[in-house]
């Protein structure tokens, strides 16, 4: 044995094996558990021995759906994560722009903005960002990354060519009732700013990869499956190239799973006639499934329903894509060997992907697809019936529900907010479940999504009872749905997931028992180290 650990409290996440003492590594993989004395007599002279005393030990969490290039870089620009009004979005980004010196041709960048939690109760406009600078284009997105707000000076780079008008035109493109354009521009609108958006370079696009990986590690993330593609200021073919360098310099320090976003057919097919398939790859950095956006997001009102929003009239949110433009470039990923997955927040996205999966399946069957519907957010009953009868897996941002809570029925109103965030439904049909945060629209922190999936609370305790109380699910059900479900989304539920002979060494410490901790503390848990492939990736220091 390389490394013995002892008198810990174990959770193997397996059945059979349940809670255990100690774990013995070698080569990077779990050879033994069992009590201390079973572990310690395979101990020889070479073997280090790290005394747990009495923590707790998980898998390593995984999460199954992020945007880790996009937190990478979101780290270098404004930070607008709980911003409570207009203003004070105006002062932060003022602040970030004296503090940095920028030029003047360089763009000010900033995301996090969320107009719920204004006090102003509204959007940001053009007017807003011009009172922060006239001098240098400002684009702030929207925590959700559904919305992008510019300046004028932006939108005058962006529309200055009289070659460009046309694109007022375009879908997604905010206006006044005179047509004067707000500065708002909603879901693939949004390629229109990046197009006028310097590319990063390979070497940025290492930089924000490694800066979040440290960060994730330090949260207890062992594995992640992030969409990187669809950073519309980054060429796909850089972040293929920057990742495989860094995997091949052995630079990082969490397994990745890249999620393949290429809406444009062409792009695709340049994918796949370099022999990419979903599984290539190393332990440290593989491809994943081919992924689309079918609709936007519920506190950008572009969620697509079939239904109106209730707090406002008319609305139905917005679909991507035409039915027969998405069975199109699905059905051709699907017949090159990439396993699907969507994003569907609506009712309409979320059916969209459904019978789309099932039309695949039923004309192009194959064994074992493991097609995947991420968020399945605004869910109804049939739904929820449609993904265990086409066996389709439920990627489930479950900590959405403590943001969320707070909006949902005045969105959607009582009647239709019974059946949605229903996690619990997923269980009781038992159709797959993985769960990811979709970090940086959500904290990847992954004991704040099972603290949100466990109490259904806000961060203050909101409400006493939870929300929706009955879609509570137990603390087992909720670290499965970050450790074994990701692994089994992925096809490597043989090689991780699971603390037991034979998988991958990634585990974390926890400074307090999460499975008898009262449940109101579990988001107050810190990670004290992380493990991959038996190598310590991060260590808290004492304080």
């Amino acid at each position: 044995m390389d490394r013995i650990l002892t008198n810990g409290s174990i959770y193997t996440m397996d059945k059979k094996l349940g809670r255990v003492q100690a774990l013995g590594i070698k080569d990077g993989k779990i050879m033994l558990v069992g009590s201390n004395r079973e572990v310690l007599d395979q101990k020889t002279e070479n073997t280090e021995v790290i005394d747990l005393i009495g923590k707790t030990v998980v898998p390593g969490f995984n999460d199954s759906h992020l945007h880790l290039l996009s937190y990478g870089l979101s780290k270098r620009t404004v930070d607008l994560n709980q911003s409570k009004s207009i203003r004070e979005v105006i002062g932060k980004t003022k602040n970030y722009i004296h503090d940095h010196q920028l030029s003047q041709e360089k763009w000010v960048e900033g995301r996090g903005w969320d107009q719920n939690l204004f006090i102003e109760g509204r959007m940001l406009n053009r007017d807003d960002l011009d009172q922060i600078s006239k001098k240098y284009p400002i684009m702030l997105k929207r925590t959700c990354g559904q919305v992008t707000t510019v300046n004028s000076i932006a939108l005058s780079i962006i529309f200055g060519d009289r070659e460009k008008q046309d694109l007022l035109a375009s879908k997604g493109i905010e206006k006044e009732e005179d047509g004067t354009l707000t500065g708002n521009f909603r879901g693939n609108a949004q390629e229109i700013v990046y197009d006028v958006i310097p590319q990063l370079t390979v070497e940025e696009i290492k930089e924000g990869i490694t800066g979040a990986l440290k960060d994730y590690v330090s949260a207890g993330l062992t594995s992640v499956q992030t969409n990187d593609f669809e950073l519309k200021k980054a060429d796909y073919q850089d972040v293929l190239q920057a990742y495989e360098e860094l995997d091949q310099a052995g630079l990082l320090p969490v397994k990745v799973n890249l999620m393949v976003c290429l809406p444009q057919k062409e792009d695709l097919k340049n994918f796949i006639s370099k022999g990419y398939q979903t599984g290539k790859g190393s332990s440290f950095f593989r491809i994943g499934p081919f992924t689309l956006q079918t609709d936007g997001s519920l506190g950008a009102r572009t969620a697509a329903l079939s239904e109106e929003y209730t707090d406002e009239p008319g609305q139905y949110g917005v679909l991507y894509y035409e039915k027969g433009d998405f069975l199109d470039i699905m059905e051709f990923a699907w017949k090159n060997g990439l396993q699907l997955a969507a994003d569907g927040i609506g009712d309409q996205g979320i059916d969209l992907a459904l019978e789309t999966f099932h039309h695949l399946q039923k004309n192009y069957p194959k064994d074992d697809p493991r097609s995947c519907v991420d968020h399945c957010q605004i869910t109804t009953e049939e739904l929820i019936r449609k993904f265990a009868e086409y066996k389709v897996m439920g990627g489930l941002e479950v900590v959405f529900v403590s943001s969320d809570l707070h909006m949902v029925e005045e969105r959607i109103g009582t009647r239709r907010a019974k059946s949605t965030y229903n996690w619990k439904e997923f269980f009781n049909k038992k159709i797959p479940v993985a769960f990811g945060s979709d970090s940086p629209v959500e904290s990847f922190n992954p004991l704040l999504g099972i603290y949100a999936a466990v109490t259904r609370k806000d961060y203050n305790g909101y409400p006493e009872k939870g929300w929706l109380s009955e879609q509570k699910l137990s603390v087992e059900e909720a670290l499965y749905g970050y450790t074994v479900g990701p692994s089994y989304a992925t096809f490597e539920e043989d090689e991780k997931g699971r603390l037991i002979q034979g998988q991958s060494a990634d585990l974390t410490v926890l400074s307090e028992d999460i499975f008898t901790v009262v449940s109101k503390k579990i988001k107050d848990i810190s990670v004290e180290w992380t493990m991959v492939d038996g190598v310590v990736r991060f260590e808290k220091e004492e304080e």
